[in-house]
């Protein structure tokens, strides 16, 4: 049986420390459950692994217009030449991280309610 995982670990300590990061910054008093899952995609072609990180947390969660919002200007990479917004930004920071490793994020929130992350990163196992 296969049991180590193969991937960029700067590139995934940095999405995990900046996500446990942003929710302890931004939820004083809230419960937060941080799963990690590693799975198999089958395709037509091939399979792929995926390392899953799901980061929930029970704090003040996100309007629907402001989630909008933040997936708009996730969605432009435009944005990477401007250096110190990408900083600035973590969950942009996040999402680059994550397109860079050929993954995908996925935002779900509701106003005073949760908010959840979701990152799915393809990786090899050994």
């Amino acid at each position: 049986m296969k049991d180590i995982v193969i991937g960029n670990s700067d590139h995934l300590q940095a999405i995990l420390s900046q996500l446990i990061g942003s929710v302890i910054r931004f939820n004083h008093s809230c419960q937060v459950i941080i799963t990690v899952h590693l799975f198999t995609v089958k395709n037509y072609i091939k399979s792929d692994n995926i390392l899953q990180f799901r980061i929930h947390d029970t704090g003040s969660g996100i309007s629907k217009e402001k989630l909008g919002n933040i997936k708009a200007k996730l969605a432009d990479f435009e944005l990477v030449r401007d250096y110190p917004l990408m900083l600035e930004s973590g969950l942009w920071f996040v999402n680059y991280l994550i397109n860079q490793l050929n993954g995908e994020m996925e935002i779900e929130s509701e106003k005073d309610k949760f908010t959840t992350i979701t990152c799915n990163i393809p990786v090899q196992l050994f």
